[in-house]
């Protein structure tokens, strides 16, 4: 498992009926900062990031995927399908949101 900021990066058999999404001109991107305006993106002409019926993003990277953030260091990732995991926290009202970064 890999993690950058409030993203966990799965090793993960990708599912069946995925939906492949365009690439952003950045590459992958995987999570947008709500507060910063900074994305966490998968960098590759050769990725693919795919999006299932219940709006999970999955990411298929055929060679060594170095991912970025303007906050956080790089990570690479190794050749691999991974699910797209967005860290939540419990709100005052007791309800899950999705960590703002």
């Amino acid at each position: 498992m890999y993690r950058q900021g409030d993203v966990w990066i799965i090793p993960m058999t990708l599912p069946d009926s995925l939906k492949l999404k365009k690439l952003d001109k950045r590459g992958a991107v995987l999570a947008e900062g709500e507060a910063t305006g900074h994305a966490h993106v998968a960098m590759g002409k050769e990725v693919k990031l795919y999006e299932d019926n219940k709006g999970v993003l999955w990411l298929s990277c055929p060679t060594k995927t170095p991912v970025k953030h303007e906050e956080h260091a790089t990570i690479t990732l190794p050749k691999g399908d991974y699910k797209i995991v967005h860290q939540r926290e419990w709100t005052d009202e007791m309800e899950p949101r999705h960590v703002a970064d």
